[in-house]
């Protein structure tokens, strides 16, 4: 089972038109990872279909039921988050080693008991976390607002593609 999170934190780094994601793990292991504008979209739909599977998962039947719980989740996720303390690798071990690694691509598996998202790095090994619904929606909430600091304009493609779908299907 993948180590806990205890601390994530993520800015825009304009010199590099990246997201710089910051990692601490419960056992004190400290990431620090660059996400290219291709993969925070990827993550953002990644993170939006275990958003949906939860609350499906939750007795969300419905449209508007799956909603309510999605937005019911993540409430609840915001509420939990402690925005106050400042981010502290200092004592933390950097498998990866002080700098930066780029993701190039994700991975999501929910057939084990908790949904994990793996993060292929550029020569380094994969970083796999496990995707409890708080991360799910602290993780999404980061990536939009750091996307919308950056000029991405990826909610709108979101927003756009959600308002465009009919009721009730799905998209491919």
């Amino acid at each position: 089972m993948p180590d806990p999170l205890r601390q994530i934190s993520l800015t825009f780094a304009p010199e590099e038109d990246r997201l710089l994601l910051r990692i601490v793990t419960a056992g004190r292991s400290a990431y620090k990872l660059w996400l290219t504008r291709r993969v925070t979209g990827r993550l953002a739909e990644a993170l939006d279909g275990a958003a949906d599977q939860g609350a499906a998962s939750h007795g969300g039947t419905t449209d508007d039921a799956r909603k309510a719980v999605r937005d019911f989740q993540r409430e609840t996720a915001e509420t939990g988050v402690d925005r106050t303390q400042p981010y502290d690798d200092a004592d933390a071990a950097h498998p990866l080693g002080e700098a930066p690694v780029l993701v190039i691509d994700i991975r999501t598996d929910a057939s084990g008991p908790q949904p994990t998202l793996s993060l292929k790095l550029k020569e380094k090994p994969a970083i796999t976390l496990g995707l409890e619904q708080n991360l799910v929606h602290t993780l999404s909430g980061l990536l939009a607002s750091g996307s919308r600091r950056a000029g991405w304009g990826l909610q709108e493609a979101e927003g756009e593609r959600q308002a465009n779908q009919p009721r009730g299907s799905a998209v491919h």
